[in-house]
């Protein structure tokens, strides 16, 4: 990663291309260290569905809730029966 990174110009990374049906418990789970309790991450997971290619629905990491490692949970009811084609994050 290089040039003008940061909140005023966020970058999508696009790291998994996938086929993964979601059912109606699905969840998902994002772990992330920013080194300080409340610190923002500014970090959003990102999914692509396969009926809405290259449209991506931001799921956002919120703060740290410590100095270690902050995990962070998304229920994906909404979104059962959809199927993920891509996830990232930005």
């Amino acid at each position: 990663m290089s040039g003008d990174l940061g909140p005023a110009n966020p970058t999508d990374l696009r790291l998994f291309k996938t086929d993964l049906a979601l059912a109606a418990d699905d969840t998902l789970v994002a772990v992330f260290r920013r080194g300080t309790a409340g610190t923002p991450s500014r970090m959003s997971v990102l999914l692509a569905f396969a009926d809405g290619p290259g449209v991506y629905v931001p799921f956002d990491a919120g703060n740290s809730a410590g100095d270690g490692w902050t995990e962070v949970r998304f229920p994906l009811a909404a979104h059962a029966g959809r199927t993920v084609e891509e996830i990232g994050l930005r």
